[in-house]
């Protein structure tokens, strides 16, 4: 009888425990991480990253269709990444929706919506990721080896096949990992937004997942460290032989003993390493400069667009990196991480003002545009042609 008792009480000690555990869990974990006053403030953040990336992105591919002067190897990867971020800023809307939205999801006969935006948001930023990575390494391999293994390595062929192989390989790799249920993606309840969330049935699944994420990060950062080290390095040598030359010019003429003969600064000021190796080989246009008189040689243009695309690569890192440090607090920085992801996604409105402001030659195109002045852009494409031709005589 007492063993009974004793059994009755364990079972209703057990079941009031349960029934404690079933009403924390049932409580939105969102509603003690966010207001809905701070959703809202963040949803207005979106919006406006929305609109402007949007609007920002498809200049910036417009601009490279309508001028060849645009149409150069890294500017491949800049569109890819404009349409990495154009696709990021346009599904950001529904974003918007997640976080203005009272309590679940707002649309439950279209939750595929929530869906497609996870996964193009996620995969968005791994494209850009990457871009960012094969821009560095376009910029090292043409400041530091010679033009012909630039040419051998950058044929429109083999560009066409690195910005495909980039969307193919994050496209893949994300809907590997959610066919086979690592991640899952759709309106994440905790945080109020549309993106991708892991399962936690397995801690093999999780760390799976998190070592995919960290070799893609790794891999990238190494990349971009490494071109943007060795640039800097090759080119802080070459101002060292620079001053070292005119020192000795000075010193001869001051001799009376004639000197070299100077070049115009703006057709060789910039010699590499391997200059010295005797070839002649006039370069074809590749940063606005009409004639090139020697291989390995290069304008003031080329220096001035490598360091406006290191602006690109170090302000994405900049957005990048307070998410980042996030996942190394997993517990205390939670209320943290929803404004870590929204500077992420800031990111695709930054760049094209990058573009506008510091890029020499995008700047130029921009600026014919937005003034309706088509006539002023630089090496007009066919297709630009035409538009103008049937602007000028619409009975053609």
């Amino acid at each position: 009888m007492i063993d009974e008792v004793m059994i009755t009480a364990v079972n209703e000690s057990s079941a009031s425990d349960s029934d404690i555990y079933s009403t924390v869990s049932d409580l939105k974990p969102s509603e003690e991480l966010y207001s809905y006053a701070e959703r809202v403030v963040i949803g207005f953040i979106c919006l406006f990253v929305c609109i402007f990336g949007s609007v920002g992105n498809t200049l910036v591919i417009i601009a490279v269709l309508l001028s060849r002067k645009l149409q150069t190897p890294p500017n491949a990867f800049v569109v890819s990444l404009a349409t990495a971020d154009l696709l990021t800023s346009l599904f950001l809307i529904w974003n918007v929706v997640a976080l203005l939205s009272p309590e679940d999801w707002p649309l439950p006969n279209a939750k595929w919506l929530c869906t497609l935006a996870g996964f193009i948001n996620v995969m968005g930023i791994g494209v850009s990721l990457f871009c960012l990575a094969a821009i560095s390494l376009n910029r090292y391999i043409l400041i530091t080896k010679p033009y012909k293994t630039y040419q051998r390595v950058y044929s429109p062929v083999k560009i066409g096949l690195m910005v495909i192989l980039i969307w193919i390989y994050h496209f893949g790799i994300l809907l590997t990992l959610s066919l086979n249920r690592y991640i899952s993606f759709g309106y994440d309840q905790k945080y109020h937004e549309c993106s991708d969330f892991e399962h936690n049935d397995s801690k093999i699944r999780g760390l799976i997942v998190t070592l995919a994420k960290g070799i893609n990060l790794f891999l990238v950062l190494a990349i971009v460290i490494f071109s943007y080290a060795f640039v800097f390095r090759h080119v802080r040598r070459h101002f060292k032989r620079k001053r070292r030359r005119e020192l000795n010019n000075m010193q001869a003429s001051s001799s009376g003993i004639a000197g070299e003969p100077s070049r115009h600064p703006q057709q060789a000021w910039y010699v590499t390493e391997n200059s010295t190796q005797g070839d002649s080989t006039s370069l074809p246009e590749a940063s606005g400069q009409p004639n090139r008189r020697r291989e390995n040689t290069y304008d003031r243009k080329d220096l001035e667009v490598t360091k406006n695309l290191f602006i690109i690569v170090a302000v994405f890192f900049l957005c990048f990196m307070p998410y980042c440090t996030l996942l190394f607090f997993p517990g205390s920085g939670d209320f943290l991480r929803l404004y870590g992801v929204v500077l992420i996604y800031s990111n695709s409105s930054i760049n094209p003002v990058i573009y506008a402001c510091r890029h020499p030659h995008f700047k130029v195109v921009f600026r014919a545009m937005i003034q309706c002045q088509y006539q002023n852009i630089p090496e007009p494409t066919g297709i630009l042609k035409r538009l103008y031709t049937r602007r000028l005589n619409p009975q053609q």
